[in-house]
């Protein structure tokens, strides 16, 4: 090989590498930020600490526990593998029998308390909070009249590549829709919705099934029962419903493509939630958590 192409390609692989260990660093100070600003909005909320709080619970009946398996969608968006809890396509092999508690539900009651007039202060955006048991997603929620605006801003408003977790520029911020769609980047770290992949297998949704949504009237609690992928113009994301007839073709769509059989389906009564994070299929496709109401708790 000629000698001065020998020093062009050298040339051409340093830059490449010092181009990548840079944005390896900025992503890594962008990552520090944002978990230290919702670090911050958990003491704002006073919100206290949950590991603690499932000591009653009664697990859910799944049969056998299946073991770390490679994980679809990728932290990085590329379709590699990641050692993710459970194994898609399950069916869940004995009856289900959802958590219960020896009297109230500690987390909603926990959750009653959580200072939202606090984090409102600070950015009047802040429609509520979400949590889902054990997990990383434990965050404020945003409403906006622009869906755009939040995707690469925090809570308080700050530039970051996590951006926030919000709510459907479309959707009531009463959470009072049929679906109600919430947005959240899928993160590397698995912060923001970077989680919502392990709901591939059913062994971690046996083990986180709950979403708590947390609003200035009360807290609402939703069992998941779906999980998969989607295209982003898809059945999922519809948002107005003519009738009864219509809300169960959206529950039966929702029920067959998910990839964990739950067992459980919500009617048309109920409230849906749709958790919807980026895929590892390219811009063309979501990956999506569905919940439906079960419980709600006023705020005193």
């Amino acid at each position: 090989m000629d000698k001065r192409l020998r020093i062009a390609l050298l040339a051409v692989f340093s830059l490449i590498f010092v181009v990548s260990a840079v944005m390896l660093i900025y992503e890594g100070i962008e990552y520090k930020k944002n978990e230290e600003v919702y670090n911050h909005a958990q003491e704002v909320a006073g919100l206290p600490n949950m590991d603690n709080l499932g000591g009653t619970i009664k697990p859910i009946g799944t049969g056998d526990s299946p073991s770390a398996t490679e994980d679809p969608l990728s932290p990085d968006g590329t379709g590699g593998s990641a050692s993710a809890p459970g194994t898609g396509d399950e069916s869940v092999t004995t009856p289900v029998t959802l958590p219960e508690y020896d009297g109230p539900d500690p987390y909603m009651e926990v959750l009653s308390g959580l200072d939202l007039a606090a984090l409102k202060k600070q950015n009047s955006d802040v429609i509520g909070w979400i949590y889902i048991t054990d997990s990383k997603v434990n965050y404020p929620i945003v409403y906006y009249t622009d869906n755009d605006y939040y995707l690469y801003r925090n809570y308080l408003k700050q530039d970051n590549k996590g951006g926030s977790i919000f709510l459907e520029t479309n959707c009531s911020p009463a959470f009072s829709d049929f679906n109600t769609v919430i947005y959240g980047h899928r993160m590397k770290n698995r912060s923001m919705f970077g989680s919502l992949v392990y709901y591939k297998g059913i062994q971690y949704w046996s083990e986180h099934p709950n979403v708590y949504i947390v609003t200035e009237s009360g807290v609402r609690k939703y069992v998941i029962f779906a999980a998969y992928e989607v295209p982003t113009d898809g059945t999922t994301y519809r948002l107005a419903f003519a009738d009864d007839n219509e809300k169960q073709s959206f529950i039966n769509y929702a029920s067959k493509r998910s990839v964990i059989k739950t067992g459980l389906k919500p009617t048309v009564a109920d409230d849906i939630i749709t958790l919807s994070t980026c895929s590892a299929s390219g811009y063309e496709t979501r990956w999506v958590v569905q919940a439906y109401s079960v419980d709600y708790m006023p705020r005193q």
